[in-house]
C-alpha cells in the first residue's frame, strides 16, 4: 500500500513495516522518511498507517526525535497558536451576545 496520494510522496507502507520488522530504528526510519521527502505529519501519518504505533505514540515520537529536532520550535509555537484559536473559539462560542 501507498500513500502517494494523500502525502505527496511516494511511501510503500509495506516497506516502512519490514524496516521496522528487519530491526532498524526509529531515528533511521524518520531519516529515511525525510529523505524522501515526508514532513512531520507525514512522517506521523505513516507510523500509524503502516502500524509501527499508534497515532498519539507516532507524533511524540515525531516531533521530539532527533530526526525533527530542528522542526520543534516552529511546532511548538504552531501548536501554540492553534491553542490560542481554539481557546477564542470556545469563549465567543459561550457567549449568548
Amino acid at each position: 500500500m501507498r500513500l502517494e496520494d494523500f502525502l505527496g510522496v511516494n511511501v510503500d507502507l509495506d516497506e516502512v513495516a519490514r524496516w521496522v520488522r528487519n530491526g532498524d530504528d526509529l531515528e533511521g526510519i524518520l531519516t529515511r522518511l525525510r529523505d524522501m521527502g515526508c514532513d512531520v505529519p507525514g512522517c506521523i501519518a505513516v507510523l500509524d498507517a503502516a502500524g509501527v504505533m499508534s497515532l498519539s505514540e507516532a507524533k511524540v515520537a515525531v516531533v521530539f526525535s532527533e530526526t525533527w529536532k530542528d522542526e520543534l520550535p516552529q511546532n511548538r509555537a504552531f501548536r501554540r497558536h492553534i491553542g490560542e484559536l481554539l481557546e477564542g473559539e470556545t469563549e465567543s462560542d459561550a457567549d449568548p451576545t
